[in-house]
């Protein structure tokens, strides 16, 4: 038996995804493919336009056997961190034979080459001074083009595979950047059912960085971002504010999470404490078996049964707070409720 891991977000699932779904089993001739797909939030710093459950469904539908949860704090962290962390949770099930991961480029032999120059970089601070982004400026130390969304995420996904020691073996089929994109607008254009946004959040952004309730650091939360948003902070929608507040220092990713980090209350990154399945195809039910079976952290399918303790649990309680407040990022806020939602089965 081979299983493929992919990590996702399906925001939403498209044909570009199923194309990767197809691409990866003639690749590594997997017998079942497990995804480990980010939650309500994505790793750009907004909602996902729809809610876990349902982008579950979608990917199940398309031909994913089972569909585990990235925590918050990773599925909204940049690069390295998500990439670290979902392939930390992947490794985890100690099921997965095969990581697959879309790249522009579709060369792996060039991401395991930029993979060694990054880890093999000179010093930073000499071009980040020059005002160029930090992924620009760590690109730019070492030597490489390295630009494109999906090659950085790669690369990422590969120093995480060495930084584990994993014998997870790493499959990249080419991919293009902005379908999902395109997706995402021409449902906001149409405007036929109710969908997340950033911007309905807007109120509570305001309310949070002009009073500064909160005084816990925050991820992502400079001073100098927090003074941006701040001299902004009349400009109405926080999309504004993060356009304004877009300088040559940060890019307009790195200010979004930070903005949606103030939001949700995240102070840090955390490193996944247990394993929580969204969803798996009856016909592939024996993945839940070995999972169960050969996991090295905690499988949550129930979250009433109340097996968690310590900091699984608080990242647990981390998960439905941040899950309410997702609801009221739709046009007409939904009422979420992370107990009562069973598994999606099909």
């Amino acid at each position: 038996m081979k299983i493929s891991g992919i990590i996702s977000e399906y925001n939403p699932f498209h044909s570009g995804h199923l194309g990767h779904l197809e691409q990866t089993k003639i690749a590594t001739g997997a017998d079942f493919i497990v995804s480990a797909m980010s939650g309500n939030f994505v790793q750009r710093g907004e909602p996902a336009i729809f809610d876990k459950w349902r982008r579950t469904e979608m990917a199940l539908n398309a031909g994913v056997d089972l569909v585990l949860e990235l925590p918050v704090s990773t599925a909204t962290a940049a690069a390295g961190y998500f990439a670290e962390n979902a392939v930390f949770l992947l490794a985890m099930t100690n099921i997965i034979d095969f990581l697959s991961f879309g790249s522009e480029c579709g060369d792996l032999g060039f991401l395991q080459k930029c993979t060694t120059a990054l880890d093999n970089d000179v010093d930073l601070r000499v071009f980040l001074k020059t005002g160029l982004s930090f992924p620009a400026a760590r690109a730019k130390a070492a030597g490489i083009n390295l630009s494109s969304p999906n090659d950085v995420l790669g690369v990422e996904y590969l120093r995480a595979l060495s930084t584990l020691q994993s014998d997870i073996i790493p499959v990249t089929v080419p991919r293009s950047t902005g379908a999902a994109k395109d997706v995402r607008l021409a449902i906001k254009a149409e405007k036929s059912e109710n969908f997340a946004d950033l911007d309905n959040l807007s109120q509570i952004f305001s309310y949070l960085i002009l009073t500064d309730i909160e005084k816990t650091p925050i991820l992502d939360l400079s001073a100098d971002i927090k003074n941006s948003f701040r001299k902004y902070s009349g400009s109405g929608k926080i999309t504004e504010i993060i356009r304004l507040a877009k300088s040559k220092n940060y890019t307009y990713t790195r200010l979004q999470r930070a903005a949606l980090h103030l939001i949700l209350g995240i102070s840090k990154v955390q490193k996944p404490q247990y394993i929580r399945v969204l969803g798996f195809r009856k016909q592939s039910a024996i993945l839940l078996k070995l999972l169960q079976e050969r996991a090295k952290l905690p499988v949550v399918m129930n979250l009433k049964n109340g097996a968690l303790s310590g900091e699984a649990l608080t990242m647990l309680d981390e998960e439905v707070r941040t899950t309410k407040i997702y609801g009221l990022s739709f046009g007409k806020p939904l009422r979420f409720n992370e107990y009562s939602q069973p598994l999606i089965i099909v």
